[in-house]
C-alpha cells in the first residue's frame, strides 16, 4: 500500500468494538492507547493523518 498523502484528505470513521478492559480504563487511557497502539498502524500504510478521539458508547451500542 502507497504511503503517499492523500489528496484531497480523507475522513474516516472507525468505530471500535469495547471490551471490559477497554471500558475500565479512563477516557486519558483510551487516548493513549489509541495513540500509540492504532496510529502507528495507521502511519505505516499512509502520511498526513489526523485523528480525533471521540468517545461514543451511548451512540455504539445503537450500531453494534
Amino acid at each position: 500500500m502507497p504511503t503517499d498523502r492523500t489528496e484531497p484528505p480523507v475522513t474516516a470513521f472507525m468505530l471500535v468494538k469495547t471490551t471490559p478492559e477497554w471500558l475500565a480504563m479512563t477516557v486519558a487511557e483510551r487516548v493513549h492507547a489509541f495513540t500509540i497502539q492504532v496510529v502507528p498502524v495507521i502511519e505505516t500504510r499512509t502520511r498526513g493523518v489526523r485523528s480525533r478521539f471521540s468517545e461514543l458508547e451511548p451512540l455504539a451500542t445503537l450500531a453494534t
